[in-house]
């Protein structure tokens, strides 16, 4: 159940944005457009652009003209570049390259990045001052930069830089910013439909978010991706970088059930160095599972999640019991409380163990000392242990004895127990010889019995033991056998002829 975060939504936003983002206008006519200067005060403001001559204006023209051909573009760009390496227009030519190298397929994230980087400190509305495309320039541009830094922990941007990465986050927010401010409806083009224009503005933000995201998570994902490897010693990089970037997402998208989910595969890296993680591990789990579960879209079946989930607590805990109130816990926050735990199927069973043993006491130290004769770890617990010692209290429930006997077989069923009773225990009296039979099914209590006898198959634990120690022991008149049948008298001797 380890994926990585490949894809998002936001990726798609390029398709919703072609009708209305354009690489660039048509060319300009020569000395239209302005270029950036400064005045004596420090402030930018714009000033006319020219074309050096005829010759750039052709170099920009075909340019322009390969917008469909990234990488004829990119050579186009180059060699303007060479040859008017200080046009008035080179902060514009630089925006086209980094749209180049970002429609690259495969794109090549390390010179977008590089080359947005030399853009954006500078105010989008000198550098992109068209007045009717300029701020759609601006946001092409700046989606462009943002996907490529969101391609971070992945082959083509394997280890940002602390640069790339601040320039990731930039371009994001302030996509998002510049977007909220676009995407009004005085700026909707007529032909564009509501649906369209709100669904472009949503693509925008989610491409921005999946950026945010991944430059909070890829060093963590790198991290879980070793733990799906199985390689050794990633515990402490669970603690100390997965977990820490997962809660910080979280923070800020506490919705997000992927991240849920992958912060529970950090806590559950953590359990053999700290097992109370486990139960942070299943609390995101089931987060994920109830948010959605198919962790936007990371895992195709929908079913998968919450059986996973739900499987990790009954394990734990041994039964489903108290699974739907998690299940509601879960959507209150998305990180579990402090100390966030439930009981786990041992402490369950030691709970009505010990229970168990508070109230039938003679029961519970019979059920010890049959686990010690039974346990294989050590087969001469009776020879070197128990022969020849008084027993403490027990109490059982006769199962059969000899009329005018000496011993009886008793067993040991627990409270609710309705099958046949197995005798466990044979009782040899000392002292006494029954003046009646035992009355089988009636509990009787005995202590200070001295094992003496021992088969493990079928079980039968011998002891001897005096009157004096046994009580409840009942007994009832020895039915009498039946009259023996009288031998039939002789025949008469025969009439003498």
């Amino acid at each position: 159940m380890h994926r990585s975060l490949k894809t998002v939504s936001g990726i798609a936003a390029f398709a919703g944005l072609a009708a209305l983002m354009i690489v660039e206008t048509a060319p300009l006519a020569r000395g239209q457009g302005a270029a950036p200067i400064a005045t004596p005060g420090g402030q930018t403001t714009a000033a006319k652009r020219n074309y050096k001559d005829n010759g750039e204006y052709d170099l920009y023209n075909q340019a322009f003209k390969d917008a469909q051909n990234p990488a004829a573009q990119i050579k186009d760009l180059e060699t303007w570049a060479q040859k008017y390496p200080d046009s008035d227009y080179k902060d514009v030519r630089t925006g086209m390259l980094v749209q180049a190298y970002g429609q690259l397929n495969p794109p090549q994230p390390v010179k977008v990045l590089d080359l947005a980087s030399q853009l954006i400190t500078k105010d989008p509305k000198i550098v992109f001052d068209d007045p009717q495309d300029g701020r759609r320039q601006a946001l092409s541009f700046l989606l462009t930069t943002a996907v490529a830094a969101g391609l971070a922990g992945q082959p083509a941007l394997p280890n940002p830089t602390a640069a790339q990465v601040a320039l990731g986050r930039t371009a994001a927010q302030r996509l998002k910013d510049e977007a909220k401010t676009f995407f009004v409806p005085a700026n909707k083009p007529a032909t564009t439909s509501d649906v369209d224009w709100n669904t472009t503005h949503a693509n925008l933000d989610a491409a921005a978010d999946h950026t945010l995201l991944v430059l909070m998570i890829y060093k963590a994902e790198a991290v879980m991706a070793s733990v799906a490897a199985k390689k050794p010693g990633v515990s402490a990089e669970c603690k100390d970088v997965a977990e820490p970037a997962y809660r910080q997402a979280l923070a800020v998208y506490p919705n997000n059930s992927y991240v849920s989910y992958k912060l529970g595969q950090a806590f559950q890296c953590q359990q053999k160095e700290s097992p109370d993680k486990v139960f942070a591990a299943i609390y995101e789990y089931e987060r994920a599972a109830v948010i959605d579960p198919t962790l936007g879209g990371a895992q195709p079946n929908a079913t998968a999640i919450p059986a996973y989930a739900d499987k990790a607590y009954v394990n734990i805990h041994g039964s489903a019991d108290g699974l739907p109130e998690l299940k509601l816990q879960v959507k209150q926050s998305a990180i579990p409380p402090d100390g966030f735990k439930f009981k786990t199927a041992r402490e369950i069973a030691d709970e009505k163990q010990a229970q168990f043993e508070k109230d039938n006491p003679e029961l519970a130290m019979w059920g010890k000392i049959k686990d010690f004769l039974t346990a294989p770890d050590d087969p001469t617990y009776f020879e070197d242990k128990l022969k020849d010692t008084e027993g403490p209290l027990l109490k059982g429930v006769v199962v059969d004895g000899a009329c005018r006997g000496k011993e009886l077989t008793v067993a040991f069923p627990k409270p609710g127990d309705t099958g046949a009773l197995v005798p466990e225990v044979k009782l040899k009296f000392t002292d006494l010889i029954f003046t009646g039979k035992p009355q089988p099914n009636t509990e009787i209590t005995f202590e200070k019995a001295v094992a003496t006898a021992f088969t493990k198959e079928p079980f039968l634990l011998t002891m001897e033991v005096q009157k004096a120690n046994v009580t409840g022991l009942k007994t009832a008149p020895c039915t009498p056998p039946p009259p023996a049948k009288k031998p039939a008298p002789p025949a008469p001797p025969a009439a003498k002829k």
